[in-house]
């Protein structure tokens, strides 16, 4: 709510919130109107307080009768200025010591400002701040002096303000004494002090009616701090991005002062470590990984300090460094080199893993490895060190394998037998030295030397032949044939008896065979109708049927060779069947017309045949023929399949044996007897 004024005169006050409850506070701004001792701001506040009956609260009053003067009282009713008993009237001054309280006003100086008051009467307290402004009238020119920096040093040219203006007019001078002797003029001055102390500045300021007004302030002037900063580098810097653990850095400081002279460079490198008046370069090594914070200290000759700089670096993990050593930088192929990393080194971190690259696409890992190689070249050989941050470093070096001679085991001739004399040839040549040697092994305990030898085999076989070359830095190389000496097959040749057999006849197979290189130790005979037999050089067979048989016999020699001979056997059959039992005869009724139809008889017979298992059997005439009555003989033919037959007859009778028939008989006769009956 707005406060009530009453009195005619000008107020500035602050829109007020609706009445609080008791104990909270409530503000009020004031500007003095005139120069009244009497001008007074009255308000009033009305306050409705749950379950009380509306009140009326007194009326602060702030009374003033010169620029510094505050008079507090209450005013209650009939203009009549007093405190009343049953209130107490509190001054607090930013918090402090209330004033005292009785029926008489409270005045106290009071600058321009905001002061707290409080009352209380009865059952209720209420709070308010009020703020006393400055007179908008008066024939006092008004000054309040500032300065920037607020503080200064003897370097710093420092900035004075009066803030000064004339509220009924305007002010035409300010004199400034700064008080080191020396003096300006103007609203704003600058000054600049040679020396540290405190100093009393004042500004007189007079207005257009000559009146005049001095403002004061302490300016205490300090020492100027010194300033650097630093730079810093490191082994690799800059193309090495971040130093290294374990890498000495240089920190090189440049230190000044405005007012005297940089006397001390003290550092702290963040990791614990300090060195006090180390100058302004100095070297430290960080021994672990991590972020720092290097700070520099200077001191000047007056004792003043300052935070050279404060740089935050990272300090990386060194890579390791990558070391080994070899057992030879020459060797031969498949000659063993030993390689050894434990020269490898990390400052900071652990190496984790060896890893060797041979440079013929293998590799090991280890600290102690070793490797041949199985061609002559050279090889980089590269060890790769990482440790256990990820990093890593190589290292490589270079081994010379001896080229190996080389050779190529030819002989002839190309299919040798045991009566041959094999010359062998081992086209042997170095390409980076000599051939020294030239060592045989025949594969059947047999041995010559030179690049050239010369060997008979005793038994046919599959033979490996090699040579073992060396050349004159001691490499070997094997090369081997495998030589096939070649068994002489076995021959044969085939007879049997009778010389024109039958199928009836067992006939007897003779084989005779030979081995030139060795002995004949097995007989297989296959008599070309299925039937075979093994083991002997004389077997006896009987050919089931004639026919133009080949009988073959393949032998066999003690070195598994084979040999085989074949004999043609032609086998006759010139036996007709033989009839066990032919049909039987048969007596068959004629029909009406007194004939009959010739059974089939071919069913009844059984017969054999010596080289025909089943021979045909026909009758003559055939089965289905008619006859009449009377015999009929009927032929039997059993035939083989060399056309010889045999034959039986047997005989079909037909009968009539059917009484004939009387289609009419005589007819019944009666007579008469003679005389003589």
């Amino acid at each position: 709510m707005r406060p009530e004024c009453t009195d005619g005169f000008d107020y500035l006050y602050d829109e007020m919130a609706p009445p609080l409850p008791p104990g909270e506070w409530v503000d009020l701004t004031w500007r003095r109107a005139s120069w009244d001792p009497w001008e007074r701001f009255l308000s009033d506040w009305r306050s409705e307080i749950a379950s009380e009956e509306e009140k009326t609260w007194p009326t602060l009053v702030v009374e003033s009768s010169d620029a510094g003067l505050i008079y507090l009282v209450w005013w209650i009713d009939g203009g009549t200025w007093h405190v009343p008993p049953n209130y107490e009237f509190t001054l607090y001054d930013e918090g402090t010591t209330p004033n005292p309280t009785g029926g008489t006003p409270i005045a106290m100086t009071a600058p321009t400002g905001q002061y707290t008051f409080s009352h209380s009467g009865g059952t209720q307290r209420r709070y308010f701040h009020v703020t006393v402004l400055n007179p908008s009238i008066g024939d006092v020119p008004v000054c309040d002096i500032d300065y920037e920096p607020a503080a200064p040093t003897r370097v710093d040219t420092i900035l004075f303000d009066s803030n000064a203006y004339d509220p009924d007019g305007t002010v035409v001078s300010c004199i400034w004494d700064f008080g080191d002797g020396h003096s300006d003029s103007g609203l704003t001055a600058t000054h600049q002090y040679t020396a540290m102390d405190t100093y009393a500045v004042t500004v007189t300021v007079t207005d257009n009616d000559d009146n005049t007004t001095v403002c004061s302030a302490e300016v205490t002037v300090g020492n100027a701090p010194p300033a650097c900063e630093f730079t810093q580098s490191w082994p690799g810097y800059p193309e090495q991005p971040e130093p290294y653990c374990g890498d000495p850095m240089t920190f090189t400081a440049t230190g000044s002062d405005g007012d005297g002279t940089v006397v001390r460079y003290d550092w702290n490198f963040g990791d614990g470590s300090v060195l006090e008046d180390g100058g302004n370069e100095v070297t430290h090594v960080f021994a672990d990984i991590g972020t720092y914070n290097v700070v520099c200290t200077v001191t000047d000759n007056d004792g003043g300090t300052n935070y050279c700089s404060d740089f935050t670096f990272p300090v990386a993990p060194a890579p390791p460094i990558a070391c080994f050593t070899q057992g030879e930088t020459r060797a031969n192929p498949g000659q063993s080199v030993s390689f050894d990393a434990s020269c490898s080194t990390s400052a900071c971190t652990t190496i984790q893993t060896y890893t060797w690259d041979f440079g013929d696409g293998t590799g090991a890992a280890g600290v102690v490895v070793s490797h041949a190689w199985a061609e002559g070249g050279t090889y980089q050989v590269t060890l790769t060190a990482a440790d256990d941050e990820g990093l890593f470093d190589t290292e490589t070096h270079s081994i010379d394998i001896n080229f190996a001679p080389t050779c190529d085991v030819t002989f002839l001739p190309a299919e040798p037998t045991i009566f041959d004399v094999i010359d062998f040839d081992s086209h042997a040549a170095d390409s980076d030295g000599t051939v020294a040697t030239c060592e045989w092994d025949f594969g059947d305990g047999g041995t010559g030397s030179g690049l050239t030898a010369s060997h008979q085999y005793a038994q046919p076989g599959t033979y490996e032949a090699c040579v073992v070359v060396t050349d004159d830095e001691g490499a070997p190389t094997t090369c081997c044939a495998s030589v096939v000496v070649i068994n002489l097959l076995p021959t044969c040749s085939l007879e049997f008896e009778p010389a024109t057999p039958t199928c009836a006849d067992p006939m007897t197979f003779t084989c005779t065979a030979s081995d030139q290189d060795g002995t004949v130790v097995a007989y297989a005979w296959d008599f070309g109708d299925g039937g075979t037999d093994s083991g002997s050089a004389i077997v006896t067979h009987t050919y089931a049927g004639p026919g133009d048989y080949t009988a073959c016999a393949t032998v066999t020699d003690d070195q598994g060779g084979q040999g085989t001979c074949c004999i043609p056997a032609a086998v006759i059959d010139d036996t007709g069947p033989t009839i066990s039992q032919c049909a039987s005869d048969k007596t068959l009724s004629g029909d009406a017309a007194c004939e009959a139809t010739i059974p089939g008889l071919t069913g009844e017979v059984i017969a054999s045949d010596d080289c025909d298992p089943s021979p045909s059997i026909t009758q003559s005439p055939t089965a289905g023929t008619v006859v009449g009555l009377g015999g009929h003989p009927v032929t039997i033919t059993v035939s083989d399949a060399s056309g010889n037959s045999t034959t039986c007859t047997a005989t079909v009778t037909v009968i009539d044996d059917t009484a004939p028939s009387i289609s009419q008989c005589a007819t019944d006769k009666t007579l008469s007897a003679d005389g003589a009956c």
